[in-house]
């Protein structure tokens, strides 16, 4: 894998804990806007940044956007942000999860190669959803950053554990406590031996694999295929849904048909990595997710001057800088047995026109059902379902035949509940664009879905089992996609500690 140092835009280093924020996914306008009250440090006003702007704005206008990029150089200009000097590595260390809270997650920020992602080396397991992506990429046009960094996963390696842990015996830059009790902890490699080092160890692992930020991935490779040079001889060129899937570089009638991947019974789709000549095209500036825009910023345009501090990371650093920063995408890498997935869980508006007694009359045919009242769902395993509905609680428990436990992905309880509720009785078939379903993170508890149900909102809610990251990973090296929104997963990085700029 191809990672590289970089120049990170950070908090100045007293007011690192009044900056970090909860990510930009995982809270509405309304949360943010309450969180970053009085706060006008927050980098909430950068990520969710209509916050600042009158309640009535739709977050996806370009007033929202270009307030990002002004937000953003107002933080510089005043000193909150600074630039290191010199390229720099990373590491990023949690402590006081949900789950396993003894446990410190320690991840390596660096940025890592559009190219391996268009090859296939960084391997998805779940599709996107398109108005999610077009947002990113015009976050990252109006504002030339990449203001959150992707989770990745990476098998576990002892040598870059041993190099991780040398670093994490210095002092670290930051050191806080978010006032949800996790522990963060920064440090800035600066050392160009450790650095090296650091990058000859991921030059020998052979895959890393999207943890969380699909939609900030698949961004920041659309954005980069439709504004390089470097892009014209990827298999991508000129294939919108290649950028998204770079798989289909090899079958290219998945590109017609993206809800494909949610029918487990889909062929196994090999990596475009294994065709590297796969497609000749025309630029990929006609992805549909960036061709309705203006033409895309060249690297070098815009603002955010290098405001290095002379007291940061002054140690020399000579590393090839390449021609396009674009080219690259900011990430924190954690060692696979450090990350925990959580549930994801389902909710849906409507009945889609039947009552409460002819659709759980219709659910028999698929399901043994046990009603638990009061008593919440909380599945252990995949042929279980948890299922809340006019006040009560049910398990749901599949029949046998309708599952498959010799495939990976029909195994799962997210594809049952698709296969056999959601498609043949709600007549949800894409969940990337239908409107009617919404998902919760486990992190909300199950108290979440009740509330939305309770409160008119949603119709029915569905607990599921969470996937493990043996499944994940199985399910990504053999180049299959999962529906969209399968894994909820911890630890959730703090935004703002880090910014990787696309203009130098």
């Amino acid at each position: 894998m191809r990672i590289k140092s970089f120049r990170g835009y950070r908090p100045e280093k007293g007011k690192a804990a009044r900056v970090a924020s909860r990510p930009y996914d995982v809270l509405t306008t309304a949360e943010a806007r309450e969180e970053a009250r009085g706060n006008p440090c927050s980098f909430l006003n950068v990520v969710k940044s209509e916050i600042t702007l009158p309640a009535d704005i739709d977050p996806c206008s370009p007033e929202v956007y270009q307030a990002a990029a002004d937000n953003f150089q107002a933080l510089t200009d005043n000193g909150t942000f600074i630039r290191d000097a010199r390229e720099c590595l990373y590491v990023y260390e949690l402590t006081g999860e949900l789950t396993d809270a003894a446990r410190p997650k320690t991840g390596i920020v660096a940025v890592a190669a559009v190219e391996d992602y268009l090859t296939g080396k960084i391997r998805k397991h779940e599709l996107t959803r398109p108005d999610k992506e077009t947002d990113r990429v015009n976050h990252i046009r109006a504002t030339l950053l990449n203001a959150e960094p992707v989770m990745f996963a990476y098998k576990y390696d002892r040598k870059i554990e041993a190099i991780v842990e040398g670093v994490k015996k210095a002092r670290p830059e930051y050191e806080f406590t978010a006032d949800d009790g996790v522990q963060h902890r920064f440090w800035v490699i600066s050392d160009t031996c450790i650095i090296n080092a650091i990058i000859a160890a991921f030059a020998k692992i052979s895959a890393t694999y999207v943890a969380d930020g699909h939609h900030r991935t698949a961004a920041a490779a659309a954005f980069a295929v439709a504004n390089s040079s470097a892009a014209e001889n990827s298999s991508v060129a000129g294939n919108p849904s290649a950028a998204e899937n770079p798989s289909v570089a090899k079958n290219p009638s998945a590109a017609e048909n993206p809800s494909a991947a949610e029918n487990p019974s889909v062929a196994k789709n090999p990596s475009a990595a294994e065709n590297p000549s796969a497609a000749e095209n025309s630029s990929a500036a006609e992805n549909s997710s960036v061709g309705a825009n203006p033409p895309l910023p060249h690297a070098g345009e815009g603002r955010y001057p290098a405001k290095a501090d002379s007291n940061v990371n002054s140690g020399g650093l000579r590393q090839e800088t390449p021609a396009f920063p674009h080219n690259y995408f900011l990430a924190v890498h954690f060692p696979d047995n450090q990350l925990e997935i959580l549930d994801y869980n389902r909710l849906v508006t409507d009945l889609n026109g039947r009552d409460t007694d002819s659709f759980l009359d219709a659910l028999t045919e698929s399901f043994f059902i046990r009603k638990t009242g009061k008593q919440p769902v909380k599945p252990g395993q995949h042929h279980e379902t948890g299922m809340y509905l006019e006040g009560n609680w049910y398990r749901l428990t599949a029949k046998p035949g309708r599952y498959d436990d010799s495939d990976a992905i029909a195994a799962l309880g997210f594809s049952v509940l698709s296969e056999h509720i959601l498609k043949p009785m709600l007549d949800i078939h894409d969940l990337r664009t239908d409107k009617r379903i919404d998902f919760v993170g486990g992190a909300r508890g199950l108290k979440e879905l009740e509330k939305r149900v309770n409160s008119g909102e949603m119709a029915v809610a569905f607990a599921m089992c969470p996937i493990s990251m043996q499944q994940l990973m199985t399910i990504a090296d053999e180049g299959r996609i999962m529906p969209p929104k399968v894994t909820w997963f911890e630890p959730k990085l703090r935004s703002g500690l880090i910014v990787y700029s696309l203009k130098d």
